[in-house]
């Protein structure tokens, strides 16, 4: 289904950024303590952001019964959390939220912000209800579309996401709908549309929101990346880091380029960096790696036994560390499904194939495997995870298939995996 192409040749616009189990109450989830208290407690930094939740919290002091005044300080400290990456000024934005729907339980705009909190807890069958919710009064809510599309993804509602963020797009063409319809043509494989609706996106910027634009260069640097072009992704990443200095995302993605380029010292010192700022499985599984290669094993030990803490509560990134190296396959299998049960996307259903696959359920692996790339995607890591459950499986044809084609894409993306696949090919 290709959506996303006639719509966005109209007019450019101006905005904002982002991205459960189904017994989940979507409002009693994002509630904190009903209270905007610490939140009006809270002694902002001098940032731009900064100032503005001074003036929302001043304005909410004066006017403790106004909705508009309670959406305002939300904003401005969820903005000024995706700026820092302080997962408390999220916790204040929730306590704020909750009040605001004791005074205002149905307005949408209250509906809205409260979905954007569940979904950065990854709540998303919940934010999805309640972006529904907003749809089914005000179907002309762009906002609520592109609230949904977010949900959609995660869940694996590919089809869905796609007709949310054209919706968004016919409605209100802006940074935030060209960002998602971007990011949806890089899903199905598309590189040259989803740079050029990238750049759609930037020039729709404001100088008034610099982390959205900031987070565009980020997805934009991380195109490049994947198409083995780390010198440009450097570039975004610079840009991102101008509008925003020590933007996590922006510094993540500059240690994987740094690392690309074989400046391993530099990159292992932008992740440190970042993961001392917001620490993730992910990343700190990333930096253990790097320290390995580098000799540093004691650095490692400690930065994976990091990771080790908190991966319950983010299990795929742990489960795809182990079956790329063939460790704990059982354990492995039982984190991927756990993620599945929250989440259906690609790196989901990814992780899951790649895990089963180290445990021997070759039939269950190509199956996962094939739902990780019915969309096209051209990572070149989803190609050479296809080429190893193929490999496992004794489906040497289609292995070399797929390792032929991560290599045309992208012919560095894994070395460790790239390794294991020469052997095991060779020896067939």
């Amino acid at each position: 289904m290709l959506v996303l192409v006639g719509a966005l040749t109209v007019a450019c616009g101006n905005a904002a950024q982002p991205t459960v189990p189904a017994a989940e109450t979507p409002v009693a989830a994002a509630t904190a303590t009903n209270d905007p208290v610490a939140a009006l407690a809270y002694a902002p930094d001098a940032s731009p952001t900064g100032q503005r939740i001074a003036e929302a919290q001043a304005a909410l002091r004066e006017h403790p019964q106004s909705v508009e005044a309670h959406l305002l300080l939300a904003a401005s400290l969820m903005r000024r959390q995706r700026e820092t990456s302080n997962a408390l000024l999220m916790r204040y934005a929730e306590d704020v939220l909750a009040s605001a729907r004791v005074l205002a339980p149905e307005d949408s705009q209250v509906l809205l912000m409260t979905a954007m909190a569940l979904q950065d807890g990854h709540r998303f069958r919940g934010a999805a209800e309640l972006a529904q919710q907003v749809l089914a009064a005000e179907p002309g809510n762009a906002t609520a579309h592109l609230v949904l599309a977010d949900a959609q993804l995660e869940l694996g509602e590919h089809e869905n996401a796609m007709d949310s963020v054209q919706a968004a797009l016919n409605l209100h063409p802006d940074l935030r709908s060209y960002n998602r319809a971007s990011h949806l043509r890089w899903l199905v494989g598309d590189f040259d549309s989803a740079l050029a609706i990238m750049e759609l996106a930037l020039d729709s910027g404001s100088a008034r929101d610099p982390e959205a634009s900031a987070w565009c260069f980020v997805d934009l640097g991380t195109m490049f990346l994947h198409r083995g072009d780390p010198e440009r992704a450097l570039a975004s990443t610079e840009r991102a880091l101008t509008l925003v200095p020590e933007y996590v995302p922006g510094l993540v993605l500059k240690a994987r380029a740094l690392a690309r380029a074989d400046r391993m010292p530099e990159a292992i010192a932008t992740l440190q960096q970042a993961v001392e700022r917001k620490p993730s499985v992910e990343d700190l599984l990333r930096l253990a790696e790097w320290h390995e290669q580098q000799g540093e094993a004691a650095a490692a030990t400690e930065v994976r036994a990091r990771a080790e803490q908190l991966a319950d509560d983010d299990p795929r990134p742990m489960a795809l560390d182990l079956a790329r190296r063939g460790l704990e396959p059982e354990r492995a299998v039982t984190l991927a499904r756990k993620e599945l049960e929250a989440r259906r996307n690609i790196a989901a259903h990814d992780a899951l194939a790649l895990a089963l696959a180290r445990a021997g359920q070759h039939e269950d692996a190509l199956t996962s495997m094939q739902a990780a790339l019915a969309l096209g995607t051209a990572d070149a890591n989803l190609h050479l995870h296809a080429a190893l459950v193929h490999a496992l499986a004794g489906r040497t044809d289609a292995a070399q298939t797929a390792f032929a084609k991560a290599q045309t894409i992208d012919a560095h993306a894994d070395a460790r995996l790239e390794t294991e696949l020469r052997t095991r090919l060779g020896a067939a």
